[in-house]
């Protein structure tokens, strides 16, 4: 994590909690997230600054993250039934789920992998 201040760094947080946590990216529905404590309007309103917060910016913050991460992309296949692909963020020797797509398999023919 880049070196940010305290109080920069619990509302980052906040903020990226609410999103994964309520796999939304509306401010209402961020807000309903358990990293806020208030009632619904002023969490709403606690999400607005924090998006509005100039110390949270794409150079400082996002950037640093992407420049360390690395994913892992993997598809299966449950035969003529449903096939999987998955991304992960690669961690300490092993993959931690960050999302997945299931989708139907091809017609008969050429098989996902």
């Amino acid at each position: 994590m880049p070196t940010l201040g305290a109080a920069v760094t619990r509302r980052f947080v906040q903020l990226v909690t609410g999103i994964v946590e309520q796999r939304a990216l509306l401010l209402d529905t961020i807000a309903e997230s358990t990293a806020f404590a208030g009632t619904d309007s002023s969490n709403v309103t606690q999400v607005r600054r924090i998006i509005r917060d100039v110390r949270i910016t794409l150079n400082d913050v996002f950037y640093p993250l992407l420049e360390e991460l690395y994913l892992t992309m993997d598809e299966t296949s449950h035969h003529t039934d449903y096939c999987v692909v998955q991304v992960g963020l690669a961690t300490d020797g092993v993959s931690l789920p960050l999302g997945f797509h299931i989708y139907a398999p091809d017609p008969p023919g050429p098989r996902c992998a």
